[in-house]
């Protein structure tokens, strides 16, 4: 999509993202027959570019040639570089950039990169940005024609300038690698393409010259580290193991690795970001050797701190969690209960509260808290999960007395 748009230019999205499509469903008809081809992005590209040619030629054929031209004749010099331009290496660094340009409205600008970089679906971004499928569809309609309107350009901008959108960026590579990691929009635990596409992104964006910066580093460390877990964490059927349950030998070490060195990359100058607390979060579990030996009173801490900066209700929730374990489900348990429930119909604190629960031998109490949790699950994987935790809390001994 990124290298089409290259191609045609931003005023012709509609027109890549057509060609686009075009290709893939040639992939799907040709590839069952004769295999896989040994480039297959060189492959799709090649009739993306046909694509284009053939979709150029229709609209002159339906619109009409001036009288000077003849129907269906050479298409203008920009479409004819297609059939031998080759795709630069930053294309999608420029179709992130392209989706963040300031002309364009703050609330269209993730949804847009999301369709354009991430290959999300309108419902799949209503999911993950909490809008209706209408609203979106309206926002990325009127985002085209504002880049159509404005003239927007498909080149880098200047370092300024990618600097100010920088921060959307790496907010949609979070959302594309959240979605890949703990999928709200489809029947799966886990969508390994997303969460490999944005490790692309953020290495992209984090090697981007003028762009490289410490936020984006620390991001680039803490979707490292997570994925690093992915091998220990996946298992057959539809559900994955939590960190507790993982071994791991089995974590990815070249993965560990390289977010140890971009973590370190990411602690000089002034800024303490949500990116630099989460990372450090992520690399004191990667420290631990095992689910015991984690550092809890210090992870409590850094949750503390991104509370201050990131006061979401994910945030909040994970930080119960580490109280838990800091200092026990009691001391958690009374937090919450302390805390006024938004009511938001999310998962999260009932389920929250189930662990707890459990974690205090209140079995009774934590089987209508993962019941609660199921009804507000964001997908049938989550919701199964949900029922699974209910049935073992169910049949478990009790009441045991709290700590």
């Amino acid at each position: 999509m990124a290298a089409l748009t290259r191609l045609v230019g931003p005023s012709r999205l509609d027109l890549a993202e057509d060609a686009t499509q075009d290709a893939l469903l040639r992939a799907c008809r040709q590839w069952s027959s004769s295999g896989v081809p040994t480039d297959p992005i060189a492959w799709l590209l090649t009739a993306g570019r046909r694509s284009l040619i053939d979709r150029w030629r229709r609209h002159r054929l339906e619109a009409g040639p001036p009288a000077d031209e003849a129907a269906g004749s050479t298409p203008p010099p920009e479409i004819a570089v297609i059939a031998e331009a080759e795709p630069l290496r930053d294309d999608t660094l420029r179709m992130l950039f392209l989706c963040c340009h300031p002309a364009l409205p703050s609330e269209v600008r993730v949804p847009l990169m999301l369709k354009e970089c991430g290959g999300f679906v309108v419902s799949e971004i209503a999911t993950a940005t909490g809008k209706s499928p209408e609203t979106i569809a309206q926002r990325l309609v009127r985002a085209k024609r504002k880049l159509r309107d404005i003239g927007a350009t498909f080149e880098l901008p200047t370092s300024t300038e990618l600097l100010e959108r920088s921060e959307d960026v790496r907010a949609c590579i979070y959302a594309i690698f959240t979605e890949g990691y703990r999928p709200a929009a489809k029947d799966a635990f886990l969508r390994p393409e997303l969460v490999a596409e944005s490790l692309h992104l953020v290495s992209e964006l984090d090697h981007a010259g003028q762009g490289r910066d410490p936020l984006t580093a620390a991001l680039a460390a803490l979707l490292a580290f997570h994925a690093a877990r992915l091998p220990a964490r996946r298992i057959s059927g539809d559900t994955a193991l939590l960190l507790e349950e993982q071994d791991r030998s089995q974590w990815d070490r070249e993965l560990l690795s390289r977010a140890f060195i971009a973590f370190e990359r990411s602690l000089v100058g002034p800024t303490l970001s949500r990116w630099h607390i989460e990372a450090s979060i992520a690399s004191l579990h990667a420290m631990a050797a095992s689910f015991a030996d984690t550092d809890w009173s210090a992870i409590l801490h850094r949750y503390d701190q991104l509370l201050a900066v990131a006061p979401t209700a994910a945030v909040q929730e994970s930080r119960w969690i580490a109280l838990s374990m800091a200092r026990g489900p009691t001391a958690a348990l009374r937090e919450i209960e302390a805390c006024p429930d938004a009511s938001d119909d999310s998962p999260g604190r009932p389920a929250v509260q189930a662990f707890l629960r459990e974690r205090s031998g209140q079995f009774a109490l934590a089987t209508q808290c993962w019941l609660r949790a199921a009804l507000h699950a964001r997908s049938p994987v989550e919701a199964a999960y949900f029922h699974r935790r209910a049935l073992t809390s169910s049949a478990r001994p009790g009441p045991k007395p709290p700590e």
